[in-house]
């Protein structure tokens, strides 16, 4: 799967923290083959930056917070094996305080991005 580099707004005039604080949305729809049923199926995300909701079919599967921590999301016995599926991911890169580093953007001295910017197969 192609991913983009990360999310973000191109403006005339960025403010230089700011440009990269949204929140966006990955979908991915696919399709398992009914003898994977007795498997037990995950999905494996390398980075994602930096909270963000997994939904599977509509339904919330987890959740994450860190930019910079790999996680594995379970998903045996929520897929369908009997037609289309969609993950979808709403990742969030604004300012979060109980999320690292903490402290709002502006006060960092560095660019953080945000989105899947690290590898997602499945386990």
């Amino acid at each position: 799967m192609s991913l983009p580099p990360t999310m973000r707004l191109e403006r005339k005039h960025p403010s230089v923290y700011d440009v990269f604080a949204v929140i966006g949305w990955y979908r991915r729809y696919f399709r398992l083959d009914p003898q994977d049923g007795g498997r037990r199926l995950s999905a494996v995300f390398d980075g994602v930056q930096t909270d963000c909701i997994v939904y599977l079919n509509g339904e919330k599967v987890a959740e994450h917070q860190d930019g910079h921590m790999g996680f594995v999301v379970d998903i045996t016995g929520k897929v369908r094996f009997d037609g289309d599926n969609v993950l979808a991911v709403r990742v969030s890169n604004l300012d979060e305080p109980l999320t690292p580093p903490g402290k709002p953007r502006t006060q960092l001295g560095f660019l953080t991005f945000g989105g899947i910017y690290r590898g997602v197969s499945s386990g």
